[in-house]
């Protein structure tokens, strides 16, 4: 791997996620009151020696996310990550050795994965939700 592919996916994943958490932070700060909620990965945090940068990007996810809810819970902040397995999307539908992969290792069917996903960042975004920081949300039935 080059250094523009490392960096390029650092930029995007870990950088980027930093840049966005510093801009509405400060306006959440404002309002004393605000929730981020990251998106990590998986493979962030086991691993995976054909995406070192993605890897690393997203366990970068993880750290960052406990870093500032550390920071920025005295401004009533709930900062939290939630870290998707395998997800069937337009980047990999065309790639049955991941959806295979992921399938072996799961303890349950994963075709739900993505409305299971979308349904627990609404709920984790919502009220219901008031006092719960620094923590990341494994959402895939692979065991760690």
């Amino acid at each position: 791997m080059g250094f523009d592919q490392w960096s390029r996916i650092i930029d995007i994943n870990l950088t980027g996620v930093f840049l966005c958490s510093k801009v509405f932070s400060e306006i959440m700060k404002n309002q004393n009151y605000g929730k981020i909620i990251n998106i990590s990965s998986f493979i962030g945090q086991v691993g995976n020696e054909n995406q070192i940068n993605y890897s690393t990007s997203k366990g970068g996810v993880i750290g960052l996310t406990k870093s500032l809810a550390k920071g920025l819970g005295k401004y009533n902040i709930l900062v939290n990550a939630v870290s998707p397995g395998f997800i069937l999307t337009d980047l990999n539908k065309d790639s049955p050795h991941k959806r295979e992969n992921a399938k072996r290792i799961s303890v349950t069917d994963n075709q739900y994965s993505l409305n299971d996903l979308i349904n627990f960042v609404l709920f984790l975004s919502s009220n219901y939700i008031q006092g719960v920081s620094g923590q990341v949300f494994n959402f895939d039935s692979r065991l760690i």
